[in-house]
């Protein structure tokens, strides 16, 4: 039996475009244009699963364009060998397909803004981050382009009174200085090895 096709309404147009263009406010102006809407559904999808689960997954996608239906990477668990399994598909693909743009995500817990010594003192007193009651939910996002590195760290808030459901907090995309030593775990999957962040 022959399946029908319905002509695509104006309207039905019109809140695609709409959908598509709410979605765009997580690329920010710092991302090159070409990877914006790849970056905007990745994190509407990051927001989807705060909204259902209240939590972010690691996980990965890997493509060439964005107009291109991206290789995904999900990692069972926060644990090293599944992050270390999950990078190590991400070069395979890399390799295998020549691609232009991996996007990354990780939720973890960080303290508040304060200054060093204070970080040390609830440091010694709790032993760790995850113990400390003041500690914040973040995720941290990264783009990595052939060219450059782009960063943001985004608080992971309550949604309303629920116990359960999150959302993101305001997106600030930055692009990674060579020095940096932060986000090792995941850079250098397309830059060269040599430059370290």
């Amino acid at each position: 039996m022959a399946r029908m096709q319905f002509p695509e309404s104006e309207y039905m147009k019109a809140q695609a475009e709409e959908k598509r263009l709410s979605v765009l406010k997580y690329a920010g102006n710092t991302i090159p244009e070409k990877y914006r809407e790849a970056v905007a559904r990745f994190l509407s999808n990051a927001e989807e699963y705060a909204f259902n689960t209240g939590k972010v997954p690691i996980h990965f996608i890997a493509g060439k364009h964005y107009g291109d239906i991206p290789y995904l990477f999900i990692c069972e668990s926060g644990a090293q060998q599944s992050i270390d399994a999950s990078v190590a598909q991400v070069l395979s693909k890399i390799r295998q397909h020549a691609l232009y743009y991996v996007i990354s995500q990780m939720q973890v817990v960080t303290l508040p803004a304060m200054d060093r010594d204070a970080a040390v003192r609830i440091l010694e007193q709790y032993g760790r981050v995850s113990a400390y009651p003041g500690k914040l939910a973040v995720v941290y996002f990264q783009l990595e382009t052939k060219d450059e590195l782009y960063l943001a760290t985004v608080p992971l808030l309550p949604k309303g009174d629920s116990a359960t459901q999150k959302m993101l907090g305001d997106v600030v995309w930055r692009v990674a200085h060579p020095e940096e030593g932060a986000y090792k775990r995941f850079g250098g999957l397309l830059l060269p090895r040599a430059r370290t962040y």
